[in-house]
């Protein structure tokens, strides 16, 4: 497994994006599972297995999410708007 310094910005960055994605995804699934789940042991395993989930793919999105902005603002300001795509 690749450990990156939490010190740099990058690691920093991804460790953010790794939580926020878990905290975001598990309060969404939360209701979907307490109502679906047949018990609430099923939709506590599947809370904890989507959070894990989220966690181990949350740094790899996030960093997914900068590369397609930055290639959104290059287009744009090639195509003459200079303003940035999510303003």
């Amino acid at each position: 497994m690749i450990w990156l310094k939490v010190s740099s910005g990058l690691g920093r960055r991804f460790l953010v994006d790794a939580i926020a994605t878990a905290i975001f995804w598990t309060i969404v699934y939360t209701p979907i599972f307490l109502y679906t789940s047949k018990s609430l042991q099923a939709a506590l395993v599947g809370l904890g297995s989507a959070a894990l989930l989220e966690g181990i793919l949350g740094g790899p999105y996030g960093k997914f999410l900068d590369w397609f902005r930055h290639k959104l603002s290059s287009q744009q300001s090639r195509s003459g708007n200079g303003s940035r795509p999510d303003a």
